[in-house]
């Protein structure tokens, strides 16, 4: 408990896990009760192969509801642990970036990210499925995420590393690696918009339960960001810990990263393969 906000943000998770849990328990859908049976025919693209079934009880639906969590987590946990990883001391075989540095890093991603969604992405999702393409751009950060903190704190063991911390081979590890996960899971937040949007659309009571299963995907969204920088910076406490231990090296200062890679994989990336395994079938069903 040395830092103040730990209290505070403990107490966030454990009121969403209680609004969560209520909501699964007792609250029913009410939104739009009254059967509009004039316009919910039942057509051969509805890919719900139990009609009337409560989102919270949609199989599917939970998938998403676990990528998008899962890619919230990931992406948040990036952002607040790459910080605390560049400002490392030189001493402690880190790169000691100044809040200036990582601030610039940061901008790049955000401009790449920018460029990637107004001419790259509508492009590619032209001819990809949505699905495919968020599977897709995971696999790149999902390698990246392990390897960057190795590579780094391997340049910054260096003699030469360690008299200037901003060598360009540094540099451009920290630009590459930044780059490569503001672009493409800063582009997944549409890629799981629009795949839920279709999935539940698609459904025969699609138009009363659009905006419940947003909101269902926001709350969601916003429990792992709450816990994940609790989890991530936690971690890095505890691998620099065991690194100043002889002889324990089993976990290390790359222990956040890796967490975030393995979460990544199976909550986003196997969790959509499996969704999209699901989806064919009962599309093929139909």
């Amino acid at each position: 408990m040395q830092n103040p906000w730990s209290a505070a943000m403990l107490t966030c998770v454990f009121l969403y896990a209680v609004c969560f849990a209520f909501t699964w328990w007792r609250l029913p859908e009410t939104a739009f009760l009254k059967p509009q049976r004039s316009s919910a025919r039942r057509t051969e693209s509805t890919i719900d192969e139990h009609r009337g079934v409560p989102l919270l009880h949609d199989t599917n639906f939970l998938l998403l509801l676990i990528m998008g969590g899962g890619h919230s987590y990931v992406f948040t946990g990036w952002e607040i642990i790459y910080p605390l990883f560049a400002r490392l001391p030189l001493e402690e075989r880190g790169e000691q970036w100044t809040a200036a540095q990582i601030g610039v890093t940061f901008m790049m991603g955000s401009i790449g990210l920018c460029l990637y969604s107004l001419a790259c992405y509508p492009f590619i999702a032209q001819r990809l499925p949505f699905i495919r393409l968020w599977c897709i751009s995971w696999v790149a950060p999902l390698l990246v995420m392990p390897a960057f903190p190795r590579l780094l704190t391997a340049l910054c063991s260096a003699r030469e590393c360690a008299e200037n911390g901003s060598s360009g081979l540094v540099s451009a590890l920290n630009y590459g690696a930044q780059v490569c996960v503001s672009v493409l899971l800063g582009s997944g937040f549409i890629s799981i918009q629009i795949v839920l949007n279709n999935y539940v659309g698609s459904r025969s009571d699609g138009k009363s339960s659009l905006a419940l299963a947003n909101s269902m995907l926001v709350s969601t969204q916003a429990l792992v960001r709450a816990t994940s920088p609790m989890a991530t910076g936690a971690l890095l406490g505890f691998g620099l810990k065991q690194e100043e231990s002889p002889g324990r090296w089993a976990f290390t200062r790359s222990l956040p990263f890796d967490s975030l890679a393995l979460i990544g994989l199976a909550a986003c990336l196997l969790a959509a393969l499996v969704f999209e395994r699901r989806v064919a079938r009962q599309t093929a069903g139909c």
